[in-house]
């Protein structure tokens, strides 16, 4: 009985360490995939997906001359039902386009990526930078995503670079969004979405290989 009774006293005390901490731990937990530390660099790299969010921080650092021009990936195009191509066809514009025409009319110069694949995954991103930076001979590069697609597009790019045997350096930008951040994540559906997904993905490609079609770029 007496051991039943500690038990349960563990238990309450525990239940309320965790109730007056919650908060603080969950916080803790979205800070985890959360890394903003760019470097002034020559390029800048916007990842698919995010459109918005994503061009704006990267035209916010372009601005306070964190690199001299931004590149695209080019990337699956926005997937749009028959009807709507059929019936409205003026509606229909793909990422890469309106990625485009936002930097055009911000004045902010920029160029894809040399190459013909459509990215279906931020391992195909940073392939496709390697290859790129060869090219063109640039050693520099800050990648800008959101801000929870941060950790994993770091050590996916990481992962890449190591395999490649480049001296390409990367800093990585984290763009916010307006919807959730870190200290608020577990109170709104997307961010509940965005952080459980990063979770079980950042686990994927911890044991996968620096080549994967099936984790697509967020």
């Amino acid at each position: 009985m007496r051991i039943a009774l500690n038990i349960v006293m563990v238990l309450i005390a525990l239940g309320a360490f965790l109730y007056m901490n919650a908060d603080r731990m969950l916080t803790a937990y979205g800070s985890m995939f959360i890394v903003d530390n760019p470097k002034k660099s020559e390029r800048m790299l916007i990842l698919g997906g995010s459109v918005f969010n994503r061009t704006k921080k990267a035209m916010e650092l372009y601005r306070r001359g964190y690199g001299e021009r931004v590149l695209l990936t080019r990337v699956n195009d926005i997937m749009y039902p028959e009807w709507v191509k059929e019936r409205h066809p003026d509606m229909v514009m793909d990422e890469n386009t309106l990625v485009a025409e936002l930097l055009r009319r911000e004045g902010v110069p920029f160029r894809f990526l040399d190459t013909t694949i459509q990215a279906t995954s931020t391992f195909d991103e940073a392939w496709e930078l390697v290859r790129d930076a060869e090219k063109h001979d640039y050693k520099s590069v800050i990648i800008v995503t959101s801000d929870y697609h941060t950790m994993r597009a770091r050590y996916a790019f990481r992962k890449v670079l190591d395999k490649a045997d480049t001296d390409l350096s990367i800093s990585m930008a984290a763009a916010p969004n307006d919807i959730f951040d870190e200290t608020n994540w577990w109170k709104t559906e997307a961010g509940l979405k965005r952080i459980v997904v990063e979770s079980f993905a950042y686990i994927f490609y911890l044991f996968h290989s620096s080549t994967v079609d099936i984790v697509k770029p967020h």
